[in-house]
């Protein structure tokens, strides 16, 4: 019979693992340490970084900026042309002054979103 060394269990010869709580009943042979020297670390590149979003990031921005600037000029010229599409029902509850105003100010917001893509157009240029 052959006793565990963690729970004292008497196993028979034939078993190589304890029948009670499951440990190795082989005997442990001190395995033999090699050590070996690492070679010293290398210095890793540092990646290169200049701050700031990329150009390819710039360039879609400013994609996006001018686009929505098209959008709102078009949006406010729809608006300032619609004063002369009213009809004859609606003309006494209809306020032209308020859509004209209202068409002058997105054609100024669209055209300040054109004039702000064209300043930063310079910045995404190949550095």
């Amino acid at each position: 019979m052959v006793k565990c060394l963690r729970c004292g269990f008497e196993n028979p010869p034939t078993l190589a693992f304890c029948g009670m709580c499951g440990m190795s009943l082989m005997p442990v042979q001190p395995q033999s340490q090699v050590l070996t020297q690492v070679p010293p670390m290398q210095q890793a590149p540092m990646p290169v970084y200049y701050g700031g979003p990329s150009p390819r990031s710039l360039r879609i921005l400013i994609g996006v900026v001018r686009g929505a600037g098209y959008i709102l000029i078009a949006l406010g010229i729809f608006m300032f042309s619609s004063i002369f599409t009213v009809s004859v029902g609606d003309i006494y509850n209809y306020n032209p002054m308020g859509t004209i105003q209202g068409g002058i100010l997105v054609i100024g917001i669209g055209i300040l979103l054109l004039a702000f893509g064209e300043f930063i157009r310079p910045f995404s240029t190949k550095r």
